[in-house]
């Protein structure tokens, strides 16, 4: 938890604010619908008095965006753990897979949820105003690609000539294509999936 709770929004969070965020990500994984949930639910659910939630909030809406922005960054903090732990181009590329397949299931993928038209006109909104923090996070998850990335051209299997932007739209496209797929139902077998995003993404780099 420490890249969340260290970087969010350039602060430290408080230990409640965590937990109201992780209520709202542990709601969306148990199938609960976006639009319905309520203030009061989530702070059933974070274990808090529901006046509490306005300590760190104004509106539902800046809850439900900040929740989205702490959900990012523990998937840059997960990522930094992949890079950390595994040694080959491929074994960091699955561990890229592994977290988009586990973020495509997990009832939390922001564009399952603005595919279902669950983002309000007033979410939107909100997460437009907080766009630089959603910035910086993708800042530092680039950095982690690109340390992905050198690593696969050290074992000769990118193509060094290939330019940083061209490598992060490979990427980011395969996996996105993988995401698209889990959610509409067209994914085979996982392993056969990852097979085929490596293939994917090592065939753009020749």
């Amino acid at each position: 938890m420490k890249t969340a709770k260290r970087y969010f929004k350039n602060r430290e969070l408080s230990e409640k604010e965590i937990l109201l965020y992780q209520a709202v990500n542990g709601l969306l994984e148990r199938g609960e619908s976006l639009s319905e949930l309520r203030v009061a639910d989530i702070a059933k659910e974070a274990g808090i008095g529901k006046g509490t939630v306005y300590e760190y909030v104004a509106s539902k809406e800046e809850l439900l965006a900040n929740s989205f922005l702490y959900q990012v960054w523990r998937e840059v903090e997960q990522l930094q753990e992949q890079v950390s732990r595994c040694a080959t181009f491929r074994e960091l590329c699955r561990g890229i897979f592994d977290l988009v397949h586990r973020k495509a299931v997990s009832g939390t993928n922001i564009m399952s949820i603005a595919g279902a038209g669950e983002l309000s006109p007033s979410l939107v909104t909100m997460m437009e105003s907080v766009k630089e923090d959603f910035n910086l996070a993708a800042q530092k998850l680039f950095s982690l690609l690109d340390q992905i990335l050198e690593q696969g051209v050290r074992e000769g299997e990118i193509n060094p000539a290939s330019s940083p932007e061209y490598q992060h739209f490979v990427i980011t496209g395969v996996c996105t294509s993988l995401v698209s797929r889990q959610c509409s139902g067209a994914a085979k077998d996982w392993e056969t999936e990852q097979r085929l995003a490596y293939q994917m993404l090592v065939a753009a780099f020749q």
